[in-house]
């Protein structure tokens, strides 16, 4: 069998090879020295005979055998490290420090009230928590900067592998003090096009998608006021007559609570986001990282059933 000529350390090695995409990469995780990593790759593709990895230009390409590796790799350690927890018994500590990307008012009213709770079952572990609009953080995925994320519907990337886990509602509000000089309040193309707007981004997808939803058309002439990548930082121009801007049920309920906003009531059902867990495909996570992201998708799926 070749199992039995295989080093473990090596595919080990191997793995973090794949999933840093360097030899000077996986040395600094590992802590090992290049020159190491690098024996430790040739013995192995010695001993398969197979090429694990294409050199060109000074970077690292895996080949088809390496990926076809790297996923066996991947599920192997992670049955066995289960198996061993299992064997070892008793409650398993997860430790480490887990880095996490998500926008700014979803991580602050939806994750971190989650993520109190996880840490408290779990004292050993550690969060690094990136606040940032989807797009942003998408890009922070890619590069390796963060475990896992979440983003909305607009941020999408052929590397990564989205998992939709939470709904939300979306309105366009208004401050309660512009709604006298706009006249009598009307669904129509005309009466929307009398405002100024706030949106995330400069092409204003939200404002745009609102206005296909509710009105069947999104060719509406809109004048922007201001772009803010940050909901907070949307709710505080509409309450300062800025403009109108679409935020999420939670914030414009409590600030429609509060008389400080009005929400328009169109006549189709309301616009929703899809808020997904977005992972880099092919990289291998820590047991702590699969447990983490198994749980807030089990509680996020049902929180947006309720």
């Amino acid at each position: 069998m070749l199992t039995e000529h295989l080093n473990l350390n090596e595919l080990r090695v191997f793995a973090a090879v794949f999933r840093t995409g360097g030899m000077t990469a996986a040395a600094a995780a590992l802590h090992l020295t290049q020159s190491g990593v690098s024996q430790h790759i040739s013995h192995l593709e010695t001993e398969l005979g197979v090429k694990l990895f294409d050199r060109l230009k000074r970077r690292l390409y895996p080949t088809p055998a390496a990926r076809e590796l790297f996923e066996a790799c991947r599920t192997g350690f992670e049955t066995l490290e289960t198996t061993l927890q299992n064997i070892k018994g008793g409650k398993e500590e997860l430790a480490g420090t887990l880095r996490l990307g998500m926008p700014q008012e979803f991580g602050t009213s939806v994750i971190a009230p989650l993520l109190g709770e996880f840490a408290t079952e779990h004292p050993l572990l550690k969060f690094e928590l990136h606040f940032e609009y989807s797009q942003a953080v998408l890009q922070e995925l890619v590069r390796g900067d963060l475990d896992f994320a979440f983003v909305d519907e607009f941020a999408r990337h052929p590397a990564v592998k989205i998992d939709p886990v939470y709904r939300e509602i979306l309105d366009l509000c208004v401050s309660r003090e512009l709604l006298p000089s706009l006249g009598k309040t009307q669904h129509r193309r005309e009466y929307y096009e009398k405002l100024e707007y706030l949106d995330y981004e400069a092409a204003h997808p939200l404002c745009l998608k609102w206005f296909q939803h509710h009105l069947g058309s999104d060719k509406l002439r809109l004048k922007m006021r201001a772009i803010v990548p940050s909901t907070q930082g949307i709710a505080t121009l509409i309450t300062a007559n800025m403009g109108a801007g679409i935020l999420p049920r939670r914030v414009s309920w409590r600030l429609h609570k509060q008389a400080s906003i009005h929400v328009f009531q169109a006549r189709a059902a309301p616009l929703s986001n899809t808020i997904a867990l977005a992972q880099l495909q092919g990289r291998t996570h820590s047991i702590a990282v699969t447990r983490l992201t198994h749980w807030l998708k089990s509680r996020l799926l049902k929180a947006s059933a309720e």
